[in-house]
């Protein structure tokens, strides 16, 4: 495209989140904190890929930073829009 962003822009993968995978409920306030601690070092956060989870805990840790409201992007190509009548359920 003729730029070559890194030349103006400061750009870190700060790479993956540990969380216990044999221990779901784990998950969420591990990416929560996993995100604050980026957003504390007043970096901004581009996200892609990961389970369709991140979601909700990096926009947790968003409102924290900045308030509400939020925008969010989401690009999904999967088919999983079913009804969840789960009262404590958390998923896609």
């Amino acid at each position: 495209w003729g730029f070559d962003p890194f030349e103006t822009l400061a750009v870190t993968d700060y790479g993956d989140c540990w969380f216990d995978a044999h221990n779901p409920l784990t998950f969420k306030p591990a990416i929560v904190e996993h995100a604050r601690s980026i957003l504390r070092s007043n970096a901004k956060m581009l996200t892609f890929g990961g389970d369709h989870f991140i979601t909700y805990p990096l926009l947790i840790a968003h409102a924290e930073k900045y308030g509400k409201p939020l925008s969010l992007i989401h690009f999904d190509a999967h088919c999983d829009t079913w009804p969840d009548d789960a009262p404590d359920s958390l998923n896609h």
